[in-house]
């Protein structure tokens, strides 16, 4: 695939698909007033948990917007069992299941931007996985499908993140 970058025509005008495309690069369409967004967890309050050490360029803390963080809460921790480090009424650290730290965070916002990257969950039972999510009150986008190495579904959450559980088995 080939980035493209916004052009302005001749008038000085960009496009309307060009306009998304810069807004996505320089994510002013993620930006909204309160969020802050160009402060780390640990610069907005967060202690740094981790003890492992980092591994150069690999995903290291995936950050979710929501709209209510006692539902989002309540959703993760029913449909998956997630715990957290309160820091707050705006932010909460998702702990890892295995190991001390942090795999990433819940943070409140006023709204929340679909479209973006799709952070996909591993399950060891996906019906069990599929079954947790819709008792949570999970709303699935895409029922279970095959691909080549497992199975996935996809679903949204009370904020309208969509995210994916995929399995091997």
């Amino acid at each position: 695939m080939r980035l493209q970058f916004p052009q302005e025509d001749p008038a000085g005008k960009q496009t309307p698909t060009e306009t998304r495309i810069a807004e996505r690069r320089t994510c002013r369409s993620l930006t909204h007033p309160g969020d802050n967004l160009s402060r780390t967890p640990i610069e907005r309050g967060a202690a740094p948990v981790t003890s492992e050490a980092q591994t150069h360029h690999a995903i290291d803390y995936i950050e979710l917007a929501v709209t209510n963080m006692d539902d989002a809460k309540r959703f993760y921790e029913s449909a998956f069992q997630w715990e957290f480090n309160a820091y707050g009424p705006e932010y909460a650290g998702i702990r890892k299941k295995r190991g001390e730290g942090e795999a990433g965070g819940l943070r409140l916002s006023d709204h929340v931007t679909t479209g973006g990257p799709l952070v996909i969950l591993y399950s060891e039972n996906l019906e069990q996985s599929l079954e947790a999510v819709r008792q949570a009150g999970g709303v699935i986008t895409t029922e279970p499908f095959s691909f080549p190495g497992g199975r996935r579904f996809q679903f949204c959450d009370p904020s309208g993140n969509e995210l994916a559980v995929w399995s091997d088995k």
